[in-house]
């Protein structure tokens, strides 16, 4: 009996047991499936907060194409518009160029869908305030830039949330329309900012390395010599920006090998920290509004609303001058930099804008002189000598051609008085003279000729022919001869073979004079002639009145010394004199202005050489309609003549800022439309695109730094001081020139930063800090310009013509060393300089823009945010037309805007999620 009890409790625990197993079993179940539930449900809240965020990238990239897709607009931040304090500096605007005030079309923030400025800098809310990273309620806010990306809270962006509701009758149980979700988006302009992933293309891949024993490296400017001078491309136009001037804690080298090979993959700021000797985070999060990744362009005319012209040694372009100035190819020694060039007469001008220019001398001095005399068969004789003072302003070594084809000569074609020699009335005959063949001209030499038949150096023997023209008649006592006063001036022509160089019509009014004719062939009693005017800024700054360029085809007016220590126009039997055996212009006896190419022109700043009326003409702020060159042209250097380059080749172009653009990747290019003046531009991209109108000072203090290494600041290359933060007046001949680029830092020794030297010199070197200085530094005196305009400049014309940057070397002090007439000087600085350094990659709007977005979930019924998502994306602008990727070639160079409202299409490039620790 007891056995059998125990075995019936026994039953029943283990009946328990199972049935507690069981119940355990059920809460696990349902604990796991309430689990996945509330995972599954998270899920969904963020998906849809994704889904919110994505809305609001959308919405964003739907604003940049309808406003900025058109070629006929620019862009700017927020902080060009006030010099008072703004809430939000960072904001970017949009502008039509046909109407640029205070007031943009949009500012490019979540808010302004249906009214395009109703949020703006200064409400849009006030980032140095407010808790990170989203408040929400009715005044809900989000931080889309905050400390975690930028160093301080004024430099964060702060932007209120828009909400997203649901239709009424759209949720079940709520009747009334219900807030079921938020987004918000804030749009960056990379435009403004230097690129951070550009690389100096002579040191990276595809290219030979530098040699400095040979002095040769790469492709050069025929594309079919591997030993070409390629490394002067490093003068030609700026390098890199100096990522130096950000990343100062480290020793982090753009040039090194590591950051040669990884610099062009960074898409984001945060590989920039992968890299070895990496910038520090709090580097990085200090720089953000100054460094973007890759910021590139389409090639666009914003005046014309078209595609940018290829003026690359085409046949078609604004005048011939330019043409024979980009084709020119000087005859280069086998070593060393001594190139020559030989005369060449002036192309035909087009228009009034563009003059050409001769290759050849500059006749600065011109002169005869006349005795009349009576001879053993007491006739009267008149026999003359041709003073000649002639000018090689170019950085190159002039040399005369041989042959009557090619014989400089100079012929005065008017302007000489008639004489009465006893009553009877005499005009001489002067027949064209021939300037020595053997005679040779230095970069910027000056020589003083002389001669009657021929003109040799003063310094040689001149004998003069019997065979004078003479007066008729026998007279035995010496007459009295009278020169009558003259207006008709002294017209000279300077001709080489038949073709004419240079006319010379100087308005000279010569007052009548009389003397007594000599008793023998020696001596001199009249004297006609003129001499430039003997200031250097009379040839090199264009806002002087009596400015004009010395080289122009035809020069008449007032071009001369008025008053002349030889030639004095009161009293012509006074110049008995001459020029003298030797001469000096503005105290220097070498001068060399104007540069000619060597290779490539790969910056249309370049042409200040060959452009205009008055000197210096493009790049400087007296340059007028000649500076929209910049904004209707570019120079892509595609090669012309080389048959094996091709695009996919994957050599750097001359003009390094430039780089193909495959619409269709799979489909190969063909080289005839690389090489087309209208449709290159559909295939290229400007890399490192930076907009002028750019308010960040640390942006320009790193696109305005250089680094060159090529030659060094000394005749000693190991020991000399490297030519850092170099513009070069004239960077194809620098090296030709005794003087290199002068530094305001040095004051002894042949590299003074001295009235003499910056004439002999071929460009202007400034300190980090004649740059840097946040108060006093080049880039801070840009800025202060660009903002006290108050509204961006419609174009790059508008940028140059205003003469942004001349005003701010001025405010800088640069040249205030130096005398006056100085200070536009080949080694001063002028604005000219730097637009051409900078004129590659300069635009006056942005393609590149940096977009961040924000979405939430939000519960219709409790208000409760369920759910948040951040995203960021680089969208850029391509040549493509947004209404139709397929339209003809024609409408994608020049789109009509009825036919193609939204211009260029946009894409985006490069996207990743962002949680609330990126922020």
């Amino acid at each position: 009996m007891i056995a059998h009890k125990r075995k019936r409790g026994f039953a029943l625990l283990i009946t328990v047991t199972l049935l507690a197993f069981l119940v355990l079993l059920l809460v696990s179940l349902s604990s796991l499936t309430r689990v996945e539930t509330q995972v599954a449900d998270n899920g969904q809240k963020l998906t849809k907060a994704q889904q919110n965020a994505m809305a609001g990238l959308n919405i964003a990239i739907g604003q940049l194409q309808k406003y900025a897709g058109p070629d006929k607009v620019v862009s700017a931040r927020a902080d060009i518009t006030s010099a008072g304090s703004l809430q939000q500096p960072y904001l970017t605007g949009i502008w039509k160029i046909s109407n640029v005030s205070s007031t943009p079309e949009v500012w490019l923030v979540s808010g302004n869908e249906s009214s395009p400025v109703s949020k703006n800098p200064t409400n849009v809310g006030d980032p140095t305030t407010g808790t990170e990273p989203v408040v929400d309620g009715t005044n809900g806010y989000v931080f889309l830039i905050g400390s975690n990306t930028v160093s301080t809270n004024a430099q964060r962006v702060r932007v209120a949330k828009q909400p997203i509701s649901a239709n009424a009758g759209t949720i079940p149980g709520i009747t009334a329309a219900a807030t079921v979700g938020n987004y918000a988006y804030w749009v960056g302009d990379e435009g403004m900012k230097a690129s951070a992933s550009l690389i100096n293309p002579l040191l990276g891949p595809n290219t030979i390395a530098y040699d400095n024993a040979t002095g040769s490296s790469g492709q050069g400017d025929d594309w079919t010599n591997e030993t070409a001078k390629r490394a002067r491309l490093d003068q030609l136009q700026l390098s890199r920006p100096r990522l130096e001037k950000f990343f100062t804690t480290g020793p982090f080298d753009p040039d090194g090998s590591n950051a040669l090979a990884s610099l062009p993959k960074v898409q984001n700021r945060q590989q920039l920290a992968l890299m070895v000797n990496s910038p520090t985070p709090t580097v990085l999060k200090q720089y953000f509004h100054a460094l973007a990744p890759l910021s590139q362009a389409v090639l666009v005319d914003v005046t014309n609303g078209r595609l940018k012209k290829d003026l690359s040694d085409v046949s078609v372009t604004p005048d011939p001058a330019i043409l024979s100035f980009q084709q020119t190819r000087l005859t280069n020694p086998a070593t060393g930099y001594t190139a020559t060039y030989t005369p060449v007469k002036a192309s035909v001008a087009t228009a009034a804008t563009y003059p050409a220019y001769s290759l050849g001398p500059v006749l600065t001095e011109f002169g005869i002189r006349l005795n009349f005399y009576v001879g053993a068969d007491t006739k009267v004789y008149c026999r003359y000598v041709i003073d000649a003072e002639l000018w090689n302003p170019y950085a190159a070594e002039l040399h005369l051609g041989t042959g009557a084809a090619n014989a400089l000569t100079i012929e005065i074609q008017d302007g000489l008085p008639a004489f009465s020699i006893g009553g009877t009335s005499y005009t001489p005959t002067i027949p064209a003279v021939a300037v020595d063949a053997a005679t040779v001209w230095g970069t910027g030499a000056f020589n003083v000729l002389r001669g009657q038949t021929a003109l040799g150096p003063v310094s040689g023997t001149i004998t003069f022919s019997d065979a004078d023209t003479g007066a008729t008649g026998s007279i035995a006592t010496p007459p009295t001869v009278t020169s009558a006063a003259t207006t008709a001036n002294l017209k000279v022509v300077l001709k080489v073979g038949s073709d004419v160089l240079a006319t010379y019509t100087p308005t000279l009014t010569f007052s009548a004079a009389s003397a007594t004719a000599n008793t023998s062939a020696t001596g001199w009693l009249f004297g006609y002639g003129y001499e430039f005017a003997d200031n250097l800024e009379t040839f090199t700054n264009g806002d002087a009145t009596t400015a004009f360029d010395p080289r122009l085809p035809v020069l008449s007016g007032a071009f001369h010394q008025a008053t002349s220590t030889v030639w004095d126009h009161s009293h012509p039997d006074a110049n008995t004199g001459g020029i003298g055996s030797a001469t000096t212009f503005n105290d220097t006896t070498t001068i060399a202005l104007f540069d000619l190419p060597r290779q490539e022109v790969t910056s249309l700043g370049m042409l200040t050489h060959v452009i205009g009326a008055k000197p210096y003409t493009v790049g400087n702020s007296w340059g007028g309609a000649a500076n929209l060159i910049f904004d209707q042209y570019h120079v892509s250097t595609v090669p012309r003549f080389a048959t094996a380059w091709t695009p996919e080749s994957g050599l750097p172009l001359p003009n390094r800022y430039e780089s193909v653009y495959h619409p269709d990747p799979a489909a190969a290019l063909a080289l005839a439309d690389l090489r087309s003046v209208d449709r290159s531009a559909r295939y290229l991209l400007q890399n490192g695109a930076f907009n002028i109108n750019s308010t960040s000072i640390d942006a320009w203090t790193a696109v305005l730094g250089s680094k060159f290494s090529a030659w060094k600041y000394s005749v000693d290359p190991i020991t000399g001081i490297a030519l850092d933060n170099v513009f070069f007046r004239l960077p194809h001949g620098a090296q030709q020139l005794a003087i290199p680029p002068v530094l305001s830092s040095v004051t002894t020794g042949t590299s003074a930063f001295t009235d003499d030297n910056v004439q002999k010199a071929g460009g202007r070197q400034l300190t980090d800090m004649e740059i840097a200085d946040p108060v006093t530094g080049l880039a801070r005196k840009i800025v202060d310009q660009i903002r006290a305009h108050g509204r961006p400049y419609a174009s790059l014309q508008d940028f140059i013509n205003s003469g942004v940057i001349a005003n701010a070397i001025t405010a800088a002090g640069l040249n205030s060393t130096l005398s006056a007439s100085k200070r536009f000087a080949p080694g001063a600085l002028t604005q000219a300089d730097v637009i051409g350094a900078i004129a590659p990659f300069i635009a006056a709007r942005s393609d590149t823009f940096l977009v961040r977005a924000y979405g939430d979930a939000q519960n219709p019924v409790t208000g409760a945010v369920e759910g948040r998502a951040w995203c960021e994306a680089v969208v850029q602008r391509l040549p493509e037309l947004a209404d139709n990727a397929s339209a003809p070639i024609a409408d994608v160079i020049t789109p009509n805007t009825t036919t193609y409202p939204f211009g260029r299409k946009f894409k985006i490039v490069s996207f990743r999620w962002l949680t609330s620790s990126d922020i």
